[in-house]
């Protein structure tokens, strides 16, 4: 329920110089598994992880490991049957509620919201319904101090608990101009709308809507809107190694309210990937891309961006005492699920550069990159090349040429010599990295894009 701070998973640029060596899928996923866990910088290091579910799909299989303990203080270990809180996850749930009844013509695709619910008069005929589900509409936050003042004063603890859909209808009566309308401001209350908006179009409850139009006909048996702490599978939330309370949403109970174990996490996974099921065409609608800021894209619900040369989509959720995360690779038929019993914030994301670095960055298929003939290109060609690329602030890439052949250098980093593997496309075996050069429609070298470790990090080439 924290803000989403969406991060380019970047990795140091100079990294080990060790190739690959031919291993099968199934050691690739269980080597990375194993490293996260328990590796130098793995989870056993970090005495904050109280305990963890691992799950990937990968080559039709599925691969789950569990760690620690779902209660401490009663000392019951993780198993794959355990239930975490999935914090904000369970916006794709509702954007898929969304993308359902647009399909089934419930509701009008470009439809404004004030069709639906009550707003001033000043931001009428303004919000689309879907700029709900890509955090685009300009409502406030929940994040705000402003927005949150009166919760405030109420709970400063837990503030997003005592939201309810009459201060949701209040925030919509008082809100009379619409910041950043059309830009990317992760946006708690434009979830916590869409979620009063369809149980009032479905004249029913969320859990009673979730239920019946998404979990049963996913066969998500053991994923829940409701706290039972009877239920013996569910695990204890920490935070800083102390006990932490359960979230409790009610107005925001669409925002983030679900539960579930990692089968089911991994099952819902796999239906994004093309397993068939009947919501086959509304969850293909949330994919679809309806905001793009540089490597930041976004369907319904979803974030995407580039890695290792694949559009991929990404969620994560956080809430007082767990963390969770949901990947999926379509073109590389990838998905991984990471479930903590502890509040990691942006921690998850990290963890999944890892796994990636290890599946994707060690694989057979991707290390072939780096086997291409190299070709000999013109001084001409190599000069055009030959500038400063501000990647992003404090990091730029000086490329110069000598001797017939190009270099690379990042700030604070040696000089590295790359070779051509087509006329634009560079490759350095030494730091296992791409380096794409751009031109405009004038012929003239304008931007450079590394391609390294799962990221695609546009540079601009600046002016003399």
């Amino acid at each position: 329920m924290k803000r989403f701070l969406y991060l380019i998973l970047l990795a140091n640029l100079v990294i080990s110089n060790a190739f690959a060596q031919e291993q099968t899928s199934n050691e690739l996923i269980t080597k990375a598994i194993d490293s996260l866990l328990y590796g130098k910088r793995g989870f056993i290091k970090d005495k904050s992880i109280i305990g963890a579910n691992v799950g990937i799909y990968y080559s039709d299989k599925d691969y789950i490991q569990s760690y620690g303990l779902a209660d401490r203080e009663k000392q019951i270990k993780v198993d794959t049957a355990t239930v975490f809180e999935i914090g904000s996850n369970t916006k794709v749930f509702t954007a898929l509620l969304l993308s359902e009844d647009i399909v089934n013509n419930k509701v009008k695709e470009q439809s404004f919201i004030d069709q639906y619910v009550p707003v001033n008069p000043a931001i009428k005929n303004k919000i689309i319904i879907t700029d709900l589900t890509t955090h685009t509409s300009g409502l406030p936050t929940l994040h705000d101090s402003e927005s949150l003042a009166p919760l405030d004063k109420i709970d400063s603890l837990y503030p997003l608990d005592h939201v309810d859909n009459s201060y949701l209808l209040a925030l919509l009566k008082n809100t009379d101009s619409l910041r950043g309308y059309g830009t990317y401001d992760y946006s708690n209350t434009a979830f916590g709308v869409l979620g009063y908006i369809l149980t009032k179009t479905h004249h029913t409850t969320y859990e009673h809507l979730i239920n019946t139009e998404i979990l049963e006909p996913l066969q998500m048996h053991h994923t829940y809107c409701k706290i039972d702490t009877n239920n013996s599978h569910l695990t204890r939330p920490y935070n800083d190694g102390d006990r932490a309370p359960y979230i409790k949403l009610s107005g925001l109970a669409s925002a983030g309210c679900i539960m579930s174990d990692m089968p089911d996490m991994l099952q819902f996974l796999k239906y994004q990937l093309g397993m068939h099921c009947s919501l086959d065409e509304a969850i293909k609608l949330t994919h679809k891309i309806r905001y793009t800021n540089n490597a930041l894209m976004m369907g319904m619900g979803w974030h995407s961006t580039r890695m290792y040369q694949d559009t991929v989509y990404i969620m994560r959720g956080d809430t007082y005492g767990s963390s969770s995360l949901l990947f999926f690779d379509p073109n590389r038929q990838l998905a991984i699920s990471i479930m903590l019993n502890t509040e990691k914030d942006e921690s998850t994301q990290q963890y999944l550069a890892f796994l990636l670095r290890k599946i994707i960055g060690e694989s057979p298929e991707y290390s072939k990159r780096f086997d291409k003939p190299v070709i000999t290109l013109s001084d001409d060609v190599l000069n055009s090349y030959v500038g400063e690329y501000a990647l992003f602030a404090g990091f730029h890439l000086i490329v110069t040429a000598d001797n017939k052949s190009l270099f690379v250098q990042g700030t604070n980093q040696p000089k590295s010599k790359v070779d051509a593997v087509s006329e634009n496309w560079f490759i350095s075996k030494e730091v296992r990295a791409e380096f794409e050069f751009v031109k405009n429609n004038e012929g003239k070298v304008t931007k450079l894009i590394l391609h390294q470790n799962g990221n695609d990090i546009e540079g601009v080439k600046l002016d003399k």
